[in-house]
């Protein structure tokens, strides 16, 4: 997830060397509040980080400990997913993007989250999809339709509402084009570029 400057820890991020991937959360009882920890290595002769949020709460064998407090109620990417109840398996922070991985009971889990996530903090990317102990036989892919443009997606959905892509229905692509209201070679170009985003993931291997 880009653009995840609201978080604590992807500010952090933009300020150490290398990822952050060793991060734990909790919450007291009878508490709104959650706690954050996470570790880096010790900056040398550095006071340590910017952020008034975050706190070092020790050192020790050249790592600094870090701990920042939030409420429940504020907009938070672990909570969105865990709403669902979905857990969060591992979290990671570089350059000022969150990265999460998490387990998921079907791609339908899946494709809600993401469009929870991109609702409430835009810049939101399913970047790998595992199907483990599948023993349906179903190869699922999800593909990111954020990957079209809106001239793209315009295209690809007039052809398909004329028909272009049904077997035998006397609709050519000069008829697709001339309802879009473009060249017959500009048409030719924008399906293409869709149809190789959209295929793309589905012939990866």
């Amino acid at each position: 997830m880009g653009d995840a400057m609201g978080c604590p820890l992807a500010r952090a991020s933009t300020e150490v060397d290398g990822p952050i991937d060793d991060v734990s959360r909790s919450s007291q009882v009878g508490s709104d509040a959650i706690f954050e920890e996470f570790e880096v290595a010790s900056p040398g002769d550095s006071d340590g980080l910017s952020d008034e949020d975050v706190r070092k709460v020790f050192s020790v064998d050249g790592v600094d400990v870090y701990r920042f407090e939030r409420e429940t109620a504020d907009g938070c990417v672990c909570e969105v997913i865990e709403r669902s109840e979905n857990p969060i398996s591992s979290i990671r922070a570089e350059n000022g993007s969150l990265y999460l991985w998490l387990y998921a009971s079907d791609v339908e889990s899946i494709r809600s989250i993401v469009a929870d996530l991109q609702a409430e903090f835009g810049d939101v990317q399913l970047r790998h999809l595992v199907r483990e102990n599948d023993e349906s036989g179903d190869d699922y892919v999800l593909v990111n339709r954020n990957h079209l443009t809106e001239r793209q997606r315009e295209v690809i959905r007039t052809a398909f509402a004329m028909g272009y892509f049904d077997y035998d229905s006397g609709t050519n692509a000069g008829d697709v084009a001339e309802a879009l209201g473009i060249s017959h070679s500009t048409f030719a170009e924008h399906l293409a570029a869709a149809q190789t985003k959209l295929l793309e993931p589905i012939l990866s291997d």
